[in-house]
């Protein structure tokens, strides 16, 4: 069952696949401790919470709403070097909470953090300021620029309104840049992000093309 629900480590697992784990530990060892336990009363709900886990699997792959209530999303706790306190205290964070899941990062300094994110595996993503992520080639000027996250567009064929009101644009803006760039519709791109100069294109099965392509919010 552990096979059929994925592959991912324990750390990966969504909420509702850690609680399915657990239930299903615990119902295995009902038939062991109880000897006049029909074994079949032990397997039966095994493959019925296997059921249901493949169900909210394929719903919260096929559906971005239940993929929301299922899984949740992302939470922005530091933007732009701020700690968000409102963002902390929606997701029941002390800073001390926060301080240690930088540190495992291998970020000591929070000051040092740019944008830290709160990804729905509980785990936190950093993107560091320039002047602390780690050197590269793009990097041998005296003053990098910095980076701005990448924000999603469109994710599996799906236009995603809220953070096209990011960077106060609009759905127009958005098809004209697909039509450019030889896509008919939302619905050939598999994955869309933005950084508010760069807009990359991850077109689908019936469209397997990519394009970085430079432009500016108009």
């Amino acid at each position: 069952m552990t096979r059929l629900m994925g592959k991912r480590q324990i750390g990966q697992l969504q909420p509702y696949e850690f609680t399915l784990t657990l239930i299903v530990a615990n119902l295995a060892t009902v038939p062991m401790a109880d000897i006049n336990l029909p074994l079949l009363w032990g397997i039966l709900p095994i493959y019925v919470l296997l059921a249901a886990g493949l169900v909210l699997s394929l719903l919260s792959l096929k559906f971005m709403p239940a993929r929301r209530v299922i899984c949740g999303k992302p939470r922005m706790l530091i933007a732009h070097g701020v700690v968000l306190e409102d963002a902390l205290c929606a997701v029941r964070y002390t800073l001390q909470d926060l301080l240690e899941q930088l540190r495992a990062q291998g970020v000591f300094d929070p000051s040092e953090v740019y944008y830290a994110i709160l990804e729905t595996n509980g785990q936190i993503s950093v993107l560091p300021k320039s002047a602390f992520r780690p050197a590269e080639a793009g990097d041998l000027t005296p003053c990098p620029q910095q980076e701005e996250l990448h924000v999603a567009l469109i994710m599996d064929g799906k236009i995603q309104k809220q953070n096209l009101r990011q960077f106060q644009t609009d759905e127009a803006w958005l098809n004209a840049k697909l039509i450019e760039n030889g896509f008919a519709c939302a619905k050939d791109i598999l994955l869309s992000t933005f950084d508010g100069t760069t807009l990359y294109l991850h077109g689908t099965g019936r469209s397997p093309r990519v394009r970085e392509v430079s432009c500016a919010v108009s």
